[in-house]
């Protein structure tokens, strides 16, 4: 991959500045207009970065945009469906028409637009809706596949603080600065391991070191709230789950108790996701290892590899290699992307994003959770 141009924007000619005692605060360039826009943040690579995103992330499918530069139809008043999400809602790695936002639409009949992003925190989306909300009036419905509790929009001053997430490939980023090296918008992920952190540093200090985890997690959930009583407000019908085993955990711990958010369900399918995408058994049948696979052994399952000694073991739900069969009517039709997203063949061989199936049962299982509520 090439490496990008260094860039220079203007001067902003319309600075804000916050002036406490005789310190002066800038707030110029695209932080601005993160803080103040009230209209949905248009989404793009700079045109003077010189690699695509084809090339970053996937050459095999076609990602075509609207005029806010987000993947599917145009955004418009009266929608009847907004999904939002990361990639995995966005759809890298399968066609658009094979996206489960795309599938939900189907099978329900009604408009949909997708306000997703790659990268995508949990408080980017919700900051995001708001602004759609704003600009074009309430949808009907929001359907949220939030990605994990532990990514955060922060603020990086380079004489303080660095990062290791970001860089001029970073997309996401908005900066004070163009040269990306202070005063930088950045999404970052907090790994709650401590055993990563050093124990001895000096400035500029990693953000991802000294940002404890509890903090996206507190954001997350903060802003979860608070997008339910906005569409209570408003009347919009909110119904949210998530694809990261830590969402999916939260989800199957909490249910039942007080905690548990009012609008939120888990995907069943996709529970431990994560783990089980990262290490794809291959079998004779599947030399690729891209079969879509059960998490939960199943022991009637004929095709299953497992050795009934390791159904005893903690992680046999994990290594499971029972072949998901069902949807099989779409596997002609998404040939290459069914199983795993094509983006396998960019990031390395089983490394990918969710496949059409994938987005398959997340579709179905949005359409009956929104059927039990009687939303549709």
């Amino acid at each position: 991959m090439p490496d990008p141009e260094v860039f220079v924007d203007p001067p902003d000619p319309d600075p804000v500045n916050i002036r406490r005692r005789d310190h002066v605060i800038e707030l110029g360039g695209r932080f601005k207009e993160a803080i103040f826009e009230k209209k949905v943040k248009k989404y793009y690579f700079h045109e003077k970065v010189s690699y695509g995103f084809k090339e970053a992330l996937d050459e095999e499918n076609e990602y075509i945009t609207n005029s806010y530069g987000y993947r599917g139809p145009e955004f418009k008043s009266d929608l009847d469906i907004l999904a939002i999400g990361c990639s995995q809602t966005y759809g890298i790695g399968v066609p658009e028409e094979g996206t489960w936002p795309a599938f939900l639409a189907k099978k329900t009949g009604m408009s949909y637009a997708n306000l997703s992003a790659p990268g995508a925190s949990i408080e980017w989306l919700v900051h995001s809706t708001f602004s759609y909300v704003h600009e074009f009036g309430p949808p009907k419905i929001i359907a949220a596949l939030f990605p994990d509790f532990f990514r955060m929009e922060i603020v990086m001053n380079s004489d303080i603080n660095q990062s290791r997430t970001v860089s001029m490939r970073d997309w996401n980023a908005q900066g004070i600065d163009p040269s990306f090296t202070k005063g930088v918008i950045t999404s970052s992920s907090i790994d709650p391991d401590l055993k990563w952190r050093a124990k001895l540093s000096k400035r500029p200090f990693p953000i991802e070191d000294t940002v404890p985890a509890e903090e996206p997690i507190f954001r997350s959930f903060k802003l979860i709230m608070m997008l339910e009583r906005y569409c209570e407000a408003l009347g919009i019908e909110l119904l949210w789950s998530g694809w990261s085993d830590d969402v999916s955990r939260f989800l199957v711990e909490y249910e039942g108790t007080d905690y548990y958010p009012n609008y939120a369900f888990n995907c069943w399918g996709l529970h431990e996701w994560e783990s089980h995408f990262r290490e794809i058994p291959k079998t004779k049948d599947d030399p690729e290892g891209i079969k879509d696979r059960k998490i939960v052994h199943d022991p009637a399952n004929a095709s299953c590899m497992l050795l009934e000694e390791d159904v005893e073991s903690s992680n046999s739900d994990v290594y499971c290699t029972c072949v998901v069969d069902c949807h099989s009517e779409y596997i002609d039709q998404f040939s290459d992307s069914f199983y795993h997203g094509t983006d396998r063949h960019t990031r390395g061989l089983g490394n990918s994003h969710m496949g059409v199936h994938k987005h398959l049962h997340i579709a179905d299982d949005f359409y009956d959770k929104l059927v039990e509520r009687g939303a549709i």
